[in-house]
């Protein structure tokens, strides 16, 4: 202790020292026991307890077509047009485009050459007439010429045998001419022929390949295979993950750009845990809320229960199994890629006490609650029932019980009880049932006390 000078000072400096060592041992000696002394409560209550699995799913077409891109030779293709998602299409109506400008070039070019050929062929017809003509006039006169001869021999038939023989050479070499022009004429024939088919091979080649390049042209609009709902296809995003195509995007040939999807039959799919799988059956009803329109229940029946477990999320145990149920399609703003709400009934039991699982922990391996009258000593429970909100125990329960939210300290080393988060997640306070109605906050009085004299 400090050498303090006599007098009045010096006592009432002593009194404040000890008033300050005495405040100082209070509190260290409080501190160790102090628990949360403002909370919130609950209550346990008496009512209906429906065994309720609520799971988070999305809202699917049994049957969807695919439309996709042209199979172009090129490697992207771009959209300069695009029907606007969300839109009721009948079949056979436009949903999208493609720059197709390479396409144009290519048809013109096709129809110049087409073009060409055709005026080759008619040239060609038009000469190709025209030797005609002369070979058939000199066909005619090398028939004349022989029947010339044939008169000249007879009327040499009393004059001398030279001019005889004169006379007959001249036939024989009528003969020859008509012959000569004869073959003639029929060879040109045949390679006039033979020219004209290949020129209308040639035309006929040029037309196909034209037909070919607008049959591409038109593959470069989209069409509705099938009425139904227009749904945007989507492309990766530079790593940001994936978006919805818009106009200007390129896509790959033959990936998909829409899809239409068959709104007369829908069904939302969703995964369970498997501690759940075993609980749910065929045919299972399934009461469905639409996060968009909360205000309208759907029904749904379980179709498929998924027997392989899916693929789990990296440094995951948990195993998930992915089940479909039939959706009742009375609602006509259903669609899909809606995200919804799901609650399958397990099980009902009436008139029973339960507790809201906001109040639950777990404690060296325990279901504990934390109950006003015993606080702040935690009291074991047995579940034997919950959905995501209540459970029921083995052991009922008192009624109106009032039960802590959180636990006196974190010394006791307790955590939210289950597999689900129940204090985060499920169990807002806003969709507390009525009965369990959160008590006002009161000042719990610490579990030791400490007068100081």
């Amino acid at each position: 202790m400090p050498d303090l000078p006599a007098g009045p000072f010096r006592e009432t400096a002593l009194k404040r020292m000890f008033r300050t060592i005495v405040a100082t041992l209070v509190f260290v000696t409080v501190l160790p026991v102090c628990v949360r002394a403002n909370g919130s409560w609950v209550r346990t209550f008496r009512t209906d307890f429906s065994l309720e699995l609520v799971e988070s799913g999305e809202v699917f077409a049994v049957q969807s077509r695919v439309v996709p891109a042209p199979r172009e030779w090129r490697s992207n293709l771009q959209i300069t047009r695009m029907v606007s998602e969300g839109s009721m299409v009948v079949a056979g109506d436009t949903l999208a485009t493609f720059d197709a400008a390479f396409l144009d070039a290519e048809i013109q070019k096709v129809r110049n050459q087409l073009e060409t050929l055709e005026a080759d062929l008619r040239k060609r017809k038009a000469e190709q007439g025209a030797q005609r003509v002369a070979l058939n006039n000199a066909v005619t006169s090398a028939h004349y010429a022989l029947e010339q001869s044939e008169l000249e021999i007879e009327k040499l038939e009393h004059e001398s045998e030279s001019r005889r023989m004169q006379a007959e050479l001249s036939l024989k070499k009528a003969h020859v001419s008509l012959t000569e022009a004869t073959t003639k004429l029929a060879s040109q024939i045949t390679l006039d022929s033979l020219a004209t088919q290949a020129a209308h091979l040639k035309i006929a080649n040029a037309k196909s390949r034209l037909e070919e390049e607008q049959e591409r042209l038109l593959g470069m609009t989209l069409t509705a295979p099938i009425s139904g709902l227009v749904i945007y296809g989507t492309r990766d995003d530079g790593g940001e993950g994936r978006r919805k195509l818009r106009v200007g995007d390129e896509v790959s040939a033959g990936g998909t750009v829409l899809e239409i999807p068959n709104l007369e039959a829908m069904e939302v799919r969703f995964s369970v845990h498997e501690v759940d799988r075993e609980k749910l059956s065929l045919g299972m009803p399934i009461n469905v809320s639409l996060v968009a329109y909360p205000e309208n229940e759907l029904r749904a029946t379980v179709t498929h229960i998924g027997r392989l477990a899916e693929s789990p999320e990296e440094e995951s145990q948990v195993r998930q199994f992915q089940v479909r149920a039939a959706l009742d399609t009375s609602f006509d703003l259903l669609r899909p890629e809606l995200s919804a709400r799901l609650g399958v009934v397990l099980e009902r039991r009436e008139d029973v006490v339960v507790l809201p699982l906001v109040a639950v922990y777990e404690r060296d391996g325990d279901a504990v609650v934390f109950p006003r009258e015993r606080w702040p000593e935690p009291f074991i429970v047995e579940i034997e029932a919950y959905n995501d909100m209540l459970a029921v125990t083995v052991e009922p329960l008192e009624e109106d019980w009032e039960l802590a939210v959180q636990p006196p300290t974190d010394d006791l080393q307790v955590q939210p009880w289950g597999y689900r988060d129940f204090h985060t997640q499920a169990a807002r306070w806003e969709e507390l049932p009525s009965p369990a109605v959160v008590v006002e906050d009161v000042v719990v009085p610490p579990a030791t006390e400490v007068e100081v004299q």
